[in-house]
This record gives structure tokens, sequence and C-alpha cells, in this order.
């Protein structure tokens, strides 16, 4: 099993420093790792359904509801 912990917190930093994500305060995953939430520096925020995602599916996930 892939460790979705440590793929969303990788992916974090990834994303951070592109132009895409660079309004990104922080990326989460949560408790049940069924979700993750996107928080930006402006106060919104956007949750990505990755329930049944591997490892690849969450970046690309992720990644897709940053536009």
């Amino acid at each position: 099993m892939e460790n979705k912990e440590e793929i969303v917190r990788r992916l974090k930093e990834v994303l951070i420093i592109t132009r895409a994500g660079e309004n990104i305060l922080d990326v989460a995953l949560s408790k049940n790792q069924e979700k993750v939430t996107i928080w930006y520096r402006n106060g919104h925020f956007k949750t990505v359904n990755i329930e049944a995602d591997s490892g690849v599916a969450i970046i690309q996930d992720v990644a897709r509801s940053l536009y």
C-alpha cells in the first residue's frame, strides 16, 4: 500500500514552488485518508476526494483541482 501521507506532504512542497500553486498556504490529508484539503493564502480552500486513488492518481487529482 502506498503512503498517502508522504505523497501529500511531498506534493505540497512541489506545488508551492509552481506558478499554479504559489498562493497555496497548506495541503493536508484528512484523518481517514479519503480527502485532501488545499488552503489558499486568501482564506479559501478546496477539498479533493482521493478515496480510492493510487499515488499517481492523488497527484493527478490534486493538480487538476488547481485549475
